[in-house]
């Protein structure tokens, strides 16, 4: 283990973890999809680390020293730029024309935490849909 956590209640999260593949497996996950879930669950669980820093006066970037970046962008195979503008800036449309606007340091926070809920969201769904179809 890695040392960090002892956990009181007996459980020994390896058998936890066997006990979840092994019921991947039975309602029809293969290998490849219940790696896919594990690394996007693993994202989010970084997700909640990341840092963002004012780079101007009401602008926001994701902070690239942060040790959890690299972690979040290999799991959900993004590049940083791709989710640094899915956090720092939306997009707005006005009379037919898109206008992109950027987010300070809050709302930054506020558009990584909508977008985690709605991958986490995502994710749950596909897996229910998956488990219904297999009983």
């Amino acid at each position: 283990g890695s040392g960090t956590f002892t956990r009181r209640d007996g459980v020994k999260d390896h058998d936890t973890y066997r006990d979840l593949r092994n019921a991947m497996d039975a309602v029809g996950f293969d290998t490849s999809e219940q790696n896919e879930i594990l690394d996007v669950a693993g994202a989010l669980m970084h997700v909640s680390n990341l840092d963002f820093i004012e780079s101007a006066p009401d602008v926001a970037t994701l902070d690239k020293s942060n040790l959890h970046i690299t972690k979040v962008i290999e799991l959900l195979g993004v590049k940083f730029d791709a989710l640094n503008d899915a956090t720092c800036s939306c997009t707005i449309t006005v009379r037919g024309e898109v206008v992109r606007k950027t987010l300070d340091v809050n709302g930054a926070k506020r558009a990584m935490e909508a977008l985690a809920k709605a991958t986490y969201s995502a994710l749950f769904e596909h897996v229910v849909k998956r488990i219904n179809r297999s009983i």
